[in-house]
């Protein structure tokens, strides 16, 4: 059995108080117990929709509650036959499947595709009709970040599963988060639309009555929460979702992380000569800079432009020099190294694996045994290395054996690089956690660093939060 802190009880009570509810306490709070046990107490079926990696985690914390829910548990993974056999099951009081499968349609035929392309309207077939035919009692969505995208299929799907299937009109629907805004105080829009459909019916209405906007050539953009409405702002979310930092729970309040250690170190001349090189070159490809092509390929510019800092077509490579130097400096505990692309954490691992044996990686590509074997046997180093991707392992991970996060890179999302610190910055961590940023000197490196200081500042000041000592 589950025994929930103070502080969990009053996430539980939340909960239990209402049909609809976004949990959006900050990560390392603890959130998976106290939903589970509220929902619990919620009569089944239920259905929980979860990061796929995260599912053995979420089935491991359902039995902690009562070891007999093991029988009533039914995981929707594996060959189609066999998912087709879970959602079928009508014992099963938890279902849990993974967010792609809302998003799985049957291949149009020829005669559809045929017909869509004269113009006639044909709603797509759904892989998985089981999934929409039961009558599940409670839905429970973790990481619901995911559901920022308005016209994402995920949440279109939400939107429809709510305004036509009458089975959910009585059926609860809770929402997990620990960072309800990626970008901006739009992100919320969605999840507010599908707690209260009635009181949020438009996006455009939602960002003109709370943000401040700009044109550019291309677009709208959606800025900060306009000057002055912070606390109207945060009142009226508060209605919906309950929001605490880790500051605001005393027996958690020394978890929040140092300040962050910045190492500059610079890139060789010829390094620099090849990345001017590139922007001159894009500039004259793209005369007229305010056009649609022009905006589509400055995305790759800046990838190709990041991705030299880290990987500059030279036998020196400052930062990973760096990087080999801190972690002989910190040789006695274990580090986490985050990495935004791929090329670069497999490099890093490689050569780091040249001096400490006990390095593992973890990157989208790593399969599912690979990364709970790092995982599991990082946890229990003492001086190992974890070479990860922020993407790849933001979310659902607890590693408080380690107090050291030693970023390469960034992710032009501060919320993403936040949900990377916290997977030490927990519960159950001991120590003051150190992060250290290895940044190339004029490059993207402070580019992507300032932006993410000034968008996590602005999305701060939303939900009104003390800019705390901060994490970037």
């Amino acid at each position: 059995m589950i025994t929930l802190d103070d502080y969990q009880e009053v996430s539980r009570d939340f909960l239990l108080g209402r049909q609809k509810a976004g949990l959006f306490d900050a990560p390392g709070v603890g959130k998976t117990h106290p939903s589970i046990v509220a929902a619990a107490d919620q009569p089944g079926p239920r259905l929980l929709t979860v990061p796929a990696y995260l599912i053995p985690q979420w089935v491991e914390r359902i039995c902690e509650i009562d070891p007999a829910y093991a029988k009533y548990i039914a995981v929707v993974d594996g060959e189609p036959a066999k998912r087709h056999q879970a959602l079928q099951r009508t014992d099963a009081e938890w279902t849990l499947i993974s967010y792609h499968m809302w998003a799985n349609y049957e291949t149009l035929s020829a005669f559809e595709k045929a017909s869509v392309a004269a113009g006639s309207v044909i709603r797509k077939k759904p892989r998985y009709p089981e999934l929409f035919q039961r009558h599940w009692k409670l839905f429970l969505y973790d990481e619901a970040h995911r559901l920022r995208g308005r016209n994402s299929q995920w949440t279109q799907e939400m939107y429809k599963l709510q305004n036509v299937d009458r089975k959910t009109r009585d059926s609860i629907f809770w929402f997990l988060t620990g960072t309800p805004e990626v970008r901006d105080a739009g992100d919320l829009f969605p999840l507010l639309k599908l707690m209260d459909r009635e009181r949020f019916r438009g996006y455009w209405n939602f960002v003109e009555e709370w943000c401040q906007l700009s044109e550019t050539p291309w677009e709208r953009v959606v800025g900060p929460v306009k000057p002055g409405l912070e606390p109207a702002f945060r009142a009226m979310l508060d209605r919906y979702a309950l929001r605490r930092l880790l500051s605001d729970i005393p027996r958690l309040a020394h978890l929040e992380s140092l300040p962050p250690e910045i190492i500059k170190v610079a890139l060789p001349p010829s390094v620099y000569a090849t990345l001017r090189k590139l922007k001159k070159e894009w500039i004259l490809e793209h005369p007229d800079l305010e056009s649609g092509k022009a905006f589509d390929s400055a995305g790759a510019l800046q990838n190709e432009l990041r991705q030299m800092a880290s990987n500059p077509p030279t036998q020196v490579n400052p930062k990973l020099d760096a990087t080999i130097d801190l972690l002989e400096d910190n040789a006695t505990e274990p580090v986490i190294v985050w990495c935004w692309y791929r090329k670069t954490a497999n490099r890093w691992k490689e050569a780091i694996a040249k001096t400490r044996r006990d390095s593992w990686l973890f990157t989208g590509d790593s399969s599912s045994k690979d990364k709970a074997k790092a995982i599991s046997e990082f946890s229990g180093s003492r001086t190992g290395v974890l070479v990860a991707t922020v993407a790849a392992m933001k979310e659902g991970v607890n590693l408080q054996n380690c107090a050291l996060n030693v970023f390469v890179e960034q992710s032009d999302l501060p919320s993403d690089n936040d949900q990377a610190i916290k997977r030490t910055v927990r519960r159950g961590q001991d120590r003051p956690v150190r992060v250290v940023h290895i940044q190339a000197t004029r490059s993207e490196d402070e580019r992507v660093h300032a932006a993410n200081v000034r968008r996590d500042l602005n999305i701060r000041r939303s939900l009104l939060e003390e800019l705390q000592r901060g994490i970037y």
